[in-house]
């Protein structure tokens, strides 16, 4: 066993016998350790096993934020540890298409708002949102009630712009291209599930009358567009971190919206959509957004982009797409899906 590997065992065994003691449990440097050995699996771990080894650290951060309750807000140290621990609980959420812990909403709301970092935290609770309506979409349960949580979301995003918008230069330059990016990734969310219930509100009207086709192109060619308006931002936002020249710490925190962005885009090509533009230009953007998922495992050794990538495949790559005018961007899912998925961590 190597000197690093013999420190990592330590790591481990140390975190374990704090997370076995109540009081150290709830301690500051336990939860940040979790946080650092879950950040260690992301970039040098494998992906080899059903679970990677980044997402069972994960959910012990998810669990130590929990056990700490509430009180964790009332000092400095622990909204910052918070904070940081948030980020990993919300991108294992949409990395296994599950709802994020509730508590991460209201742990949010209990910080209050704050002139540095009162933004980025009505962010993350429009994330935690975005996350529990996307869960419903990946599995299909698209009741009628998400109409309604889906246009809330909506309305709720600018008002987040336009707060943000007026908040002073420092604290717009503080909240990076990241924080577009991600407001993007929840406002893609909302349209394809509105888009994905009027589908189905469509088909039922049509099964019982007869249905103007006309109004039901209309209606889709406006979401398709308002849909690849958000997508070209969110890929702008990419670009903007120079993503493809170095991996930096803030382009890895992008995997998340890349994920996101490229299964909405491959669930819209195959919605029957008849405008030759508007098919051309979600094939575009699909490469685009798999391109960029797949340098960030291949070249950043991110085990969570290559568990997205691996779960893209699945769900799209193979005979799925190989019908007509999706066969060819099925064989590029196929293609760069099985380059990532392939990638071990070094």
């Amino acid at each position: 066993m190597t000197a690093a590997e013999t420190l990592y065992v330590n790591a481990i065994a140390g975190v374990r016998a704090a997370v076995l003691e109540t009081q150290r449990a709830k301690e500051d440097g336990t939860l940040v350790a979790s946080m650092l050995l879950a950040s260690f699996e992301r970039y040098n771990g494998s992906s080899e096993k059903t679970t990677s080894t980044w997402e069972v650290h994960a959910e012990g951060v998810s669990w130590l934020v929990e056990n700490r309750g509430i009180n964790q807000t009332r000092t400095s140290l622990g909204r910052a540890v918070f904070r940081k621990a948030r980020e990993i609980i919300i991108d294992a959420a949409f990395c296994r298409d599950v709802a994020a812990p509730s508590f991460v909403i209201t742990y949010s709301q209990a910080i209050g708002r704050d002139s540095k970092s009162g933004m980025d935290d009505q962010l993350a609770i429009l994330e935690a949102r975005a996350s529990a309506l996307w869960s419903r979409y990946s599995t299909g349960e698209l009741v009628t009630s998400l109409h309604e949580q889906a246009w809330t979301l909506r309305q709720d995003l600018e008002l987040w712009e336009r707060d943000m918008a007026s908040t002073d230069p420092a604290c717009r330059a503080s909240q990076g291209v990241l924080s577009k990016v991600r407001a993007n990734m929840c406002r893609i969310i909302a349209l394809r599930l509105a888009a994905a219930l009027c589908e189905r509100q469509a088909q039922q009207r049509e099964a019982l009358v007869e249905h103007s086709s006309q109004e039901k192109v209309d209606s889709s060619r406006i979401v398709v567009t308002e849909l690849c308006r958000s997508v070209s931002n969110v890929l702008q936002g990419f670009a903007a971190t120079e993503i493809e020249e170095t991996p930096t710490m803030s382009a890895l925190g992008l995997a998340r919206p890349l994920y996101i962005v490229t299964k909405i885009l491959v669930d819209e090509s195959r919605q029957g959509i008849s405008d030759g533009f508007l098919l051309d230009l979600l094939a575009s953007q699909t490469r685009c957004a798999l391109r960029m998922l797949h340098h960030l495992s291949l070249k950043a050794g991110d085990q969570c982009s290559v568990r997205m990538l691996q779960a893209i495949k699945l769900q799209y790559g193979n005979a799925e797409l190989r019908q007509d005018q999706d066969s060819e961007l099925g064989h590029e899912i196929d293609t760069w899906c099985s380059v990532g998925s392939g990638r071990s961590g070094q």
